[in-house]
C-alpha cells in the first residue's frame, strides 16, 4: 500500500468515528517513525502508541529511524524513553544497524544514551564485529574508541 493511500485510509477510518485500534495506531507509529515525522509519533504516542512496538522483522521505530537515517527523530525516541538496546528480529539492536550503516553520527547518539556495544546477535555478533565483517572502517573506529568488543567471530585482519 502506497504511503498516501494509507494516510488516506487512516484519515477515513478515523473521520468515519471508528475506534482505531492499537495494532493500528502502532503500525502509524512504526510508518511515521520510517518518514522521520516526530509531531505524528507524538501525537500517536499521546493517543496510547507503543513507543517499541515492532514491524514484521521485529524492528522497532528506533531501528527504523537508525535505517532511514533521521537524527532528529531518533533524539525524539530517546527522549521519549525508546528502548535503544532493542533487538530486532536477528537480534541486531539499533547499533548494530547503524554499525552496519556506518554512521557514526547515529552511533554516537545511541552510544551517548545508554546503547550498549557488547551486545550479541542471533549469529554471535557484536556491532563491532557488524562493522568490521562489512568493512565499515569510521564506525569500528567509533566503537573502539567507545569501548566496543569483539566477539571473537571477527575474521583477522577485518580491522
Amino acid at each position: 500500500m502506497s504511503a498516501a493511500l494509507l494516510a488516506a485510509s487512516c484519515l477515513c477510518f478515523l473521520s468515519c468515528g471508528e475506534k482505531e485500534t492499537a495494532e493500528e495506531r502502532d503500525r502509524r507509529f512504526l510508518h511515521a517513525a520510517i518518514e522521520g515525522n516526530t509531531g505524528e509519533m507524538k501525537q500517536l504516542l499521546d493517543r496510547g502508541a507503543d513507543i517499541d512496538a515492532r514491524d514484521e522483522k521485529g524492528m522497532t521505530a528506533v531501528h527504523l529511524v537508525v535505517e532511514n537515517d533521521h537524527a532528529s527523530a531518533l533524539e525524539f525516541l530517546i527522549r521519549s524513553g525508546a528502548d535503544v538496546n532493542a533487538r530486532d528480529g536477528h537480534g541486531w539492536t539499533p547499533l548494530h544497524l547503524a554499525a552496519f550503516l556506518n554512521d557514526t553520527y547515529l552511533m554516537g547518539l545511541l552510544l551517548d544514551r545508554g546503547a550498549d556495544s557488547r551486545i550479541r546477535d542471533d549469529d554471535g555478533r557484536t556491532p563491532l564485529d557488524v562493522a568490521a565483517l562489512y568493512q565499515r572502517k569510521e564506525a569500528a573506529m567509533l566503537l573502539l574508541k567507545r569501548g566496543g568488543t569483539v566477539s571473537g567471530e571477527t575474521p583477522p585482519g577485518s580491522i
